[in-house]
């Protein structure tokens, strides 16, 4: 029993090195072999606890940059920061159990058929069980120019499905049943059959795709970065912070962009149009004339992550104004109007506010730190002019780049912009995993992504997958790189999640006709 927890456990963290920034993705085709073969027959109960420890020890040490935020933003103890990771791992590992205690229950009442079915139980537990941070296994092979097409079909779970059909066929003909090929060679050649499918369209597809950029309209955006850690911009001015932006910019205007997009959190305060005060620290002038003069100066499109907030009339119980904050991104034109704002429609729990803590004030006194904004209600669809053409972006806000049914309803326009500030996490994986995620939307909706984090990571993602102009986090950047605009039809787009669903009717509906068979 020793070998097979070392097994998972190991297996778990193995997964490590198959996510960002390490990235062996080629090894998640057979990492899992040792999962299955620790799981046994007869005996699912210590299957599912086997499986609880893989998934466990998967969440704690890919997830083990949550601690980073908690140090050094709240008043909790290094201990308990720890606590806290090792909290979401528990809390993360009960679908794993489900899996483990799905594997010899299905192979015990139907053979091989096993196979297929359990990728579709993995495939439908990531779809429905809620997560803070989402985990999708497809989403690993973000740098596989073939398999990422197929998220053009299926989406991201799509690619979970194959991944875990791999491992359980590699598994089951290599260890459970190696002496009988010829029994279920009818499994074996539609598993070859698969597979081929998979790498030809992904092959002619990314082809395809390449073959239509070269004739896309181009729109030339800035990829600014900077180089300072959360700690540091904290202690400083807003206007300093506002001032070092201002330069980044400078040095891409002789560049000529199209676009230039400051991050989230880059103004370090709010930016409220009707504020007309004059501030020393900007030259006299109030923050919203520096970013009109910026854009009309240098004729580009300026967006800004910032905030916005509200205040009303009422007074709150130390008689101080009461007021609204919204994480905002606003939009000036090349005449340096303001063209349209965004507030953040999906908010980070325990991040950007504390869930319930407007019915139990005392859970905002216990946990200082996170912030208290307000979510926005609508998607704003900004319009911008490149080089003699008109196009249209969303611009989700951080987390939202990874919500799908956030970015669903984001994916009208030509283009996604996320603005992030991964800076909170520090040095760690934390903003490649963030990236990565993003990355999904532009293959699953066929729209180009441009990505800018505060510290990092930035990048351009083309409707196939190719990322051009990657930064390394905590670097400074000031450069120009190409889009190429054209918006990719995928089936995707068409059917939207109806993969897991059917993922999801197929597990329960198999589970529930089986439920009486004999072993």
């Amino acid at each position: 029993m020793i070998l097979r927890i070392a097994a998972v456990v190991l297996a778990g963290m193995s997964m490590r090195l198959i996510s960002p920034p390490t990235g062996w993705y080629a090894l998640h085709w057979f990492n899992l072999i040792p999962v299955f073969w620790a799981l046994r027959p007869n005996d699912n109960k210590k299957n599912a606890w086997l499986m609880f420890a893989f998934g466990y020890s998967l969440v704690a040490t890919n997830y083990s940059w949550v601690k980073e935020s908690i140090i050094h933003f709240s008043n909790l103890p290094i201990p308990l920061a720890w606590a806290c990771v090792f909290g979401y791992a528990l809390i993360s590992a009960p679908p794993f159990w489900l899996l483990g205690y799905s594997v010899h229950w299905f192979r015990e009442r139907v053979g091989v058929f096993w196979i297929w079915l359990i990728p579709a139980v993995q495939v439908g537990l990531e779809f429905v069980w809620p997560a803070l941070f989402p985990y999708y296994h497809g989403a690993l092979f973000y740098r596989s120019s073939w398999s990422w097409q197929w998220l053009s079909l299926f989406g991201v779970t799509g690619l979970s499905y194959l991944i875990f059909c791999s491992n359980a066929a590699i598994c089951e003909f290599a260890l459970y049943n190696r002496n009988q090929f010829g029994k279920h060679k009818s499994h074996l050649i539609a598993l070859l059959i698969l597979f081929g499918i998979h790498n030809v369209y992904g092959a002619w597809r990314f082809e395809q795709v390449e073959h239509q950029l070269q004739d896309a309209p181009i729109v030339r955006a800035a990829i600014l970065q900077r180089d300072v850690t959360m700690q540091h911009r904290m202690k400083r001015s807003p206007f300093k912070s506002i001032q070092a932006w201002y330069n980044l910019s400078l040095e891409v205007a002789e560049e000529k962009p199209d676009l230039v997009v400051w991050p989230e959190g880059a103004m370090g305060g709010p930016l409220n149009p009707d504020d007309e005060r004059s501030f020393r620290a900007l030259g006299g002038r109030s923050i919203k004339d520096l970013f009109s003069e910026l854009a009309y100066t240098h004729d580009f499109s300026l967006l800004v992550g910032g905030g916005t907030i509200t205040i009303h009339d009422t007074k709150d119980a130390e008689g101080y104004p009461e007021y609204t904050a919204y994480n905002s991104a606003y939009l000036f034109n090349r005449e340096g109007e303001i063209t349209g704002r965004y507030d953040k429609m999906v908010l980070l729990p325990f991040g950007e506010y504390i869930p319930l803590s407007e019915t139990f004030p005392i859970i905002r006194e216990l946990l200082k730190g996170p912030g208290n904004f307000k979510r926005g209600s609508e998607v704003t669809v900004f319009k911008a002019q490149a080089d003699g053409f008109e196009y249209t972006f969303t611009a989700p806000i951080c987390y939202e780049a990874i919500l799908h049914s956030q970015m669903n309803k984001m994916s009208e326009a030509d283009l996604f912009v996320n603005i992030t500030n991964d800076a909170w996490f520090g040095d760690t994986q934390a903003p490649h995993q963030h990236a990565m995620l993003a990355t999904v939307q532009a293959a699953q909706y066929g729209r180009p992504l441009l990505r800018i984090g505060y510290t990092g990571v930035g990048m351009i993602v083309e409707p196939h997958g190719v990322i051009k102009g990657e930064t390394k986090p905590f670097t400074e950047v000031a450069k120009t790189e190409e889009i190429r605009m054209a918006k990719i039809p995928t089936f995707y787009r068409r059917i939207g999640w109806l993969f897991p669903w059917i993922c999801i009717a197929v597990t329960v509906g198999s589970a529930l006709r089986l439920r009486n068979r004999k072993k």
